[in-house]
């Protein structure tokens, strides 16, 4: 087990989209690249790398300042500019300039998250110290399944391929991104002896690890709230998000040049929290535009924040169900295609939360999106009945297009009596008849219906 996984990782070039999906290796004879990514997405390691090839080694901002360049090589690999601009002086980047400038070094690397990355502000300053040469701006794209299980493989996974394969079938492909959310999710099962029993078990678990800090320069830090507070924020940010059908957050005080972004100030929220919520691995982004890890991960969230509303409680009235419903969805009653992944999470959300009469409601009014972007294992047995009952009924063809990452976890005895009608049933109910066989395929064996198959 090498634990760190040897990757020539993929990279975006900010504002340039013929550089859209470049192998960092290819910026070898690029001047001066600054290295973007969220929390945990292989910023360090990718530095480390590069500066291997190169003949030198990593250096800190803070080791930089304080000892001077490595030897060796006539590069600078220069990490976590974020960790020496944490007390958030603006002045950091002045002190990081001419470091570099009395470094001499002929062309040079620098890594942030994306967070703290202040765009314009710090490109003017190392602007100065560059001699005219481009500084280009990269960030780290998300891991596509072969550096996936190359990951996996390094930390020890007996299984790589199985263990991607799980994941998605679970849905949770969007866990899988970055090092540290794969990571985190193997930790999740190694901890458990097994996968979680259900979807919303593995996003519920999955997103506190994704909320909390993980850099160990950081731990220490108890001015930083609480994962659980950044979890929640997350939630609300991401719920406004989606619900306004906005691309993204924007946080920095000049008006954004994309309508397409909704301010961070129009979120009534508490600043200092949403900043420190957007610099975790629930986000990525580059410095003033923000992004969820993944959609799956925001419409969970997102679901979580608005089941929160509507229950109340912390000194907040509750939110009317018909004012939260008039959020996500139609005059139908069913939710736009944009929204079927929030509306289907917010069913799973209030039957966790014991509103059973009120999750029963959506499932009635679209249960083929309860089923494709929900989770049917971790609703009670009268909530999985009228799930499976209200399928096909506003179309018989009800199937077409969609997914089996969740059909799965239909299979059980609560429901054999339910599948046994559909299979001897005449003729008609070719979808209904196509889900029973795909959830028995893929679920858990009903033993009882052994004799009719």
């Amino acid at each position: 087990m090498t634990e760190i996984a040897d990757l020539d990782r993929h990279v975006s070039a900010d504002g340039d989209e013929s550089d859209d999906n470049a192998l960092v290796s290819s910026l070898r004879n690029r001047p001066h690249v600054v290295l973007l990514g969220e929390p945990g997405s292989g910023k360090s390691t990718v530095l480390e790398r590069e500066a291997a090839a190169a003949g030198t080694t990593r250096v800190t901002v803070r080791k930089l300042l304080r000892r001077g360049p490595p030897p060796g090589g006539t590069a600078l690999f220069i990490d976590a500019l974020d960790e020496f601009r944490s007390d958030g002086s603006s002045d950091k980047i002045h002190d990081l300039a001419e470091a570099i400038e009395n470094a001499g070094s002929e062309r040079w690397w620098l890594s942030c998250r994306a967070e703290d990355w202040r765009k314009l502000g710090d490109l003017a300053v190392l602007d100065e110290v560059v001699g005219g040469r481009p500084i280009i701006v990269v960030r780290l794209q998300p891991l596509d399944p072969g550096e996936q299980a190359a990951v996996l493989a390094a930390l020890g996974e007996p299984d790589p391929s199985g263990f991607l394969d799980k994941a998605r079938r679970l849905g949770a492909e969007g866990l899988c991104g970055s090092p540290l959310s794969l990571k985190l999710l193997q930790l999740a099962v190694l901890k458990g002896g097994a996968w979680p029993k259900t979807r919303f078990e593995l996003f519920d678990r999955a997103t506190l690890q994704l909320a909390g800090e993980h850099d160990p320069m950081r731990r220490t830090d108890m001015s930083r709230p609480a994962p659980e507070m950044l979890r929640d924020m997350a939630g609300r940010a991401f719920l406004v998000q989606l619900a306004s059908g906005a691309r993204g957050i924007w946080r920095s005080n000049v008006e954004p040049d994309d309508e397409g972004l909704v301010r961070s100030f129009d979120l009534g929220t508490d600043q200092t929290i949403l900043k420190a919520a957007l610099d975790t691995a629930l986000f990525a982004g580059e410095g003033e535009a923000f992004d969820p890890i993944h959609r799956s991960v925001a419409e969970f969230l997102a679901a979580r924040a608005l089941v929160e509303a509507v229950t109340g409680g912390a000194g907040q009235a509750a939110l009317p169900l018909r004012r939260a419903l008039a959020l996500i969805t139609t005059d139908d009653g069913g939710p736009p295609t944009e929204l079927r992944g929030l509306f289907g999470w917010f069913g799973v959300h209030l039957a966790q939360r014991g509103r059973t009469d009120d999750a029963k409601r959506l499932i009635a009014a679209e249960a083929v999106t309860a089923l494709a972007y929900g989770d049917p294992a971790a609703l009670p047995t009268e909530l999985r009945r009228a799930l499976f009952e209200h399928l096909g009924t506003n179309d018989p063809w009800f199937r077409n297009g969609e997914g089996s990452a969740t059909v799965g976890s239909l299979a059980g005895e609560d429901l054999a009596d339910l599948f046994a009608a559909v299979l001897t049933a005449p003729p008609g109910q070719t979808h209904k008849l196509f889900t029973v066989f795909e959830a028995l395929t893929e679920g858990a064996p009903v033993v009882s219906l052994r004799p009719q198959l």
